[in-house]
């Protein structure tokens, strides 16, 4: 609702401002019933309005408009007009996502470990809830390489297998100089490499986190339209991974 989004863009980082799109998109009325005029589609471009405003002022003077239109007797008009706020709406969440994400693909030559870790770390300090590792080969070095630069308050989870005995100290000593949130679950079903960043972020990795192009070519490639599918895929993972005691 209208009321919901009373911050001004100086108060409202890009990362939120991506999440409240990515909501908007999620909660959009149905197109056969997109003119109705109910409180919930009403109360739905409200927000939509405001969050427009804020992420950028002149595109919110036309969509401003194309809103008015929505109403318009002639469904030619009216249509031309659902299309153009459905557009916006669309044109802003994947602006911001390639802000606050950085871009869909990345390719780090074989030996420029530096420029691997500098690629992940970016992803790790644009987290604001929670970021998700998958890789069966974590272990200590993992750990220098990432927690330092994971925002306070953020909570972690770390799905793994091989090299457990040597990742829990350093978590454990981590989290007592840190209180740093996390979690590392086993389980031998993880043969990818992922990492999600706040659930709605999805990068895969071609190399382990730990190696970055040690031994080949290492890539990044952020998961888009199968979103929902991988990270259904790796919660239950995580749902039916063991625990570990840190």
């Amino acid at each position: 609702m209208t009321s919901d989004i009373t911050l001004s863009k100086s108060k409202l980082t890009e990362q939120e401002l991506f999440v409240q799109f990515d909501d908007l998109l999620n909660s959009m009325p149905p197109r056969a019933t997109f003119r109705h005029n109910t409180p919930e589609n009403m109360a739905w471009r409200g927000r939509a309005l405001a969050l427009v405003k804020l992420w950028d002022s002149l595109e919110a003077v036309s969509f401003k408009i194309a809103m008015g239109n929505v109403d318009q007797m002639l469904a030619k008009l009216s249509s031309a007009a659902i299309h153009e706020v459905i557009t916006t709406i669309h044109q802003a969440h994947t602006t911001l996502q390639l802000r606050v994400a950085g871009p869909a693909a990345i390719l780090v030559d074989h030996g420029k470990g530096y420029d691997f870790f500098n690629e992940v770390r970016k992803l790790v300090e644009s987290a604001k809830i929670n970021l998700f590792f998958v890789d069966r080969y974590l272990e200590a070095n993992f750990v220098e390489s990432y927690l330092p630069y994971v925002q306070q308050g953020v909570k972690v989870k770390l799905l793994t297998k091989d090299y457990v005995t040597k990742l829990i100290p350093a978590v454990k000593a981590f989290k007592q100089q840190s209180s740093l949130d996390v979690t590392i679950r086993v389980t031998g079903q993880a043969h990818d490499r992922c990492l999600f960043i706040d659930d709605k972020i999805c990068y895969i990795s071609g190399a382990s986190f730990k190696d970055g192009p040690k031994n080949s070519v290492a890539s990044l490639i952020q998961v888009t339209d199968a979103f929902d599918e991988f990270h259904n895929k790796f919660q239950k993972m995580w749902d039916i991974g063991t625990e570990q005691i840190i």
